[in-house]
């Protein structure tokens, strides 16, 4: 925070300097600019002075040969109009010739045409129908042979499935009783084991409780009876043991036969039991020998069918298509002919037609061009015809002003002698000469005034009409377009639903609280976020300030030019360098981000968004930020337009080491991206593909 202030007052005791230095520059400016002005203005009026009389002087000249070439061109219009008039008679009188000897050639042309196309349209009616009957037939062959294969194929397919599936049905019949057979011999085992377990637990259980008995016994009867009666005891218990023993031995050895029998037993049954396994693989191996041999055959007839069928069918159709080609050749040449004839008589028609329209053409274009010329022969003749009596008048006029000159100079002269006062009759003679001038230049001046109207003053009519008419054509539009925007708006507020009328009542409201709340408007925030962002060094204000920014440049365009008039740019990008992976400055850079994007978007302020440090920020708010979405595919973004829209920050970013940091953002990105293809596409809001393919841009336009 300190460093933050501390930039913070640095920046403004820069910005107070440069403002001064840019108000002393702007003021030596403004005085170099209008003395220089001043200068030029003085100069353009000398020039200016010089051109009019040179032009003054050459339109004097260009009049004087406008009237040489007039009376040039209306001799050569004369000349024109009469040879014109003799060579359209001569035309006229060629083209009646060519017209009767052309309707003689054509009528016995149609004559002698309308029989030919008689006859051939019987020859190609005929042509068609043996064409249709030998396609028929043709048609009908291969669908009978088509159908004797299919007939064939779907009677071996089902030979085949009848086979098969009772292979198939033996093999799982064999397996199952196999199954069985081993089921039931381990289930049998099981329960032979189960008793004799149960057996000898049983005999062992009433051994002890006998044995216990017994105990029991001689031993309440030992303290009763005598020595030998104990010794009688002892030898019978002695004998009884031995007894026991004798039969145990006798057991086991039953036991032992018996388990080397079912050993015997289990052997011969386990060696059956692989010679039926066996026996049943011989068998299986045999009838899958059988089969596949007999399938081999029956394809191999099948093959032998075929390729006899194929060789057939070549032979036949080679024979039909050597048929079918002489009919297609003489077909083709019959119609050739035709299409020549008919293309022919089409030619002739079109050929007659274009005469006749030229003939037409001609005679309009030749009417035309005599009567423009008729016009413009009256025309001339109007004018050079004006022209002389006009000059004879001024010729008249002159002469009898200089013999009223002469008459007045002999009279003056008379009363000077008498007088002897020539200064008197200089200024008469002066005021004489000045006053037929003038009458000279107002003669003129209204016989030329009125051969102007005379000329114009239709083109002026039509012009002002023709305005007038397109003014009033133009309020009609405006008012058919106001009367149909109105119904339409109309009809739309009848037929919209009651979600958009409550819409646009609050829109309404919203129009009429800006109205009454002036410093609500889009223009005022924007000026307060700006002065905010200029002075305040509050974390709240600064992101309150910013989001403000982010709206209005994102809905206004006069904001964006006020952001960059303002130099805002350079104080979000001093900002940006101050923060840090927490909460509220991931909060601050989002909103500082989306207020740039929205300024780049028009391509005349970019250059202000564009500025020396720009790269280097955004380039570590990349890697920094490599694994936030919004502020990585924001920052991308904004690199992508800053570095396309100037070369030298294109050169700053083609260096090895920024290239080099750009590698190893796209390396980690991409391994983000194949690590997170699991998760589903909307937990993100941003979209980090589209992120990772504008680095690759960048990076395929700086190796370019």
């Amino acid at each position: 925070l300190a460093r933050r202030i501390v930039a913070v007052k640095r920046f403004e005791k820069m910005s107070a300097t440069n403002r001064a230095a840019n108000h002393a520059a702007a003021t030596i400016q403004a005085c170099y600019r209008g003395a220089r002005s001043r200068q030029l203005i003085s100069g353009l009026h000398a020039s200016v002075t010089r051109i009019q009389s040179a032009w003054r002087r050459f339109s004097v000249e260009l009049k004087f040969e406008c009237t040489l070439m007039d009376i040039v061109y209306a001799q050569a219009c004369a000349r024109r109009f009469l040879g014109i008039v003799e060579a359209g008679r001569r035309r006229a009188a060629v083209v009646v010739l060519q017209c009767a000897v052309r309707k003689c050639i054509a009528i016995r042309r149609v004559h002698a045409r309308t029989i030919v196309n008689k006859e051939v349209d019987s020859f190609v009616a005929a042509v068609v129908v043996c064409q249709s009957v030998a396609r028929r037939r043709m048609a009908v062959n291969r669908v009978n042979r088509k159908r004797s294969k299919v007939a064939l194929l779907n009677k071996s397919t089902v030979k085949i499935q009848t086979i098969w599936r009772g292979y198939s049905a033996e093999i799982r019949y064999q397996f199952t009783l196999l199954a069985i057979i081993c089921i039931q011999s381990i289930v049998r085992r099981h329960q032979a084991a189960r008793v004799a377990t149960s057996k000898a637990t049983s005999i062992v259980t009433l051994q002890c409780m006998a044995r216990q008995w017994l105990a029991r016994r001689e031993f309440a009867t030992a303290k009763k009876l005598s020595e030998e009666e104990m010794a009688y005891r002892h030898l019978c218990a002695s004998s009884s043991i031995e007894i026991q023993r004798m039969v145990r031995g006798l057991q086991a050895r039953t036991a032992y036969k018996m388990h080397v029998a079912a050993r015997h037993i289990q052997k011969t049954w386990r060696g059956y039991v692989q010679h039926v396994d066996f026996m049943v693989s011989i068998l299986s191996a045999i009838a899958i020998q059988t089969c596949t041999r007999k399938m081999i055959c029956r394809r191999r007839f099948q093959m032998t069918k075929l390729a006899v069928a194929a060789l057939q069918g070549l032979a036949r159709g080679a024979m039909v298509r050597a048929l079918v080609k002489e009919e297609i050749v003489a077909a083709t040449r019959i119609q050739s002919w035709y299409r020549g004839a008919q293309a022919v008589n089409e030619y002739q028609n079109n050929q007659r037609a274009a005469i006749v329209m030229q003939s037409a053409v001609r005679g309009v274009i030749a009417r035309r061009s005599i009567d423009f010329e008729h016009y413009a022969a009256r025309e001339i003749q109007r004018v050079w015809r004006g022209y002389q009596a006009n000059v004879d008048y001024i010729m008249i006029l002159l002469a009898a002003i200089q013999i009223q000159s002469v008459a007045r100079m002999f009279s003056a002269r008379k009363v000077l002698a008498s007088w002897n006062e020539k200064k008197l009759s200089a200024e008469v003679e002066r005021r004489h000469r000045n006053a037929s001038a003038r009458q000279i230049q107002r003669v003129y001046k209204k016989v030329t005034m009125e051969r102007f109207l005379a000329r114009n003053s239709i083109i002026i009519q039509r012009s002002i009409r023709a305005f007038i008419a397109r003014r009033r054509a133009a309020k009609m539009t405006r008012l058919v377009v106001f009367v149909q925007s109105a119904f339409r708006a109309r009809l739309v507020r009848r037929m919209r639903t009651k979600k958009a009328r409550v819409a646009a009542r609050r829109i309404e409201k919203a129009n009429e609280k800006a109205e009454s709340e002036p410093q609500m408007r889009l223009g005022v925030r924007t000026s307060a976020a700006l002065e905010v962002l200029q002075t305040s060094k509050r974390l709240s204000e600064v992101i309150r300030a910013i989001k403000t920014l982010e709206v209005s440049t994102r809905l206004s365009e006069t904001c964006c030019r006020a952001f960059a008039t303002a130099n805002a740019p350079e104080i979000l990008y001093a900002l940006v360098r101050t923060c840090n992976r927490s909460l509220p400055h991931i909060e601050l850079l989002h909103f500082v981000l989306l207020t740039l994007k929205n300024v780049a978007r028009h391509p005349y302020l970019l250059p202000s968004v564009a500025t020396h440090d720009s790269l280097e920020v955004l380039l570590d708010l990349t890697q920094m930020f490599r694994d936030k979405e919004n502020i990585f595919c924001l920052s991308i973004a904004l690199l992508e337009r800053i570095v396309f829209c100037d070369e030298s920050l294109m050169d700053m970013c083609r260096s090895s080491e920024n290239i080099k940091r750009l590698k190893g953002i796209h390396a980690l990105c991409k391994r983000r991206q194949n690590m997170a293809r699991s998760t589903p596409k909307g937990s993100v809001q941003y979209d980090l593909k589209r992120g990772i393919h504008t680095l690759e841009k960048i990076l395929r336009r700086c190796k370019v």
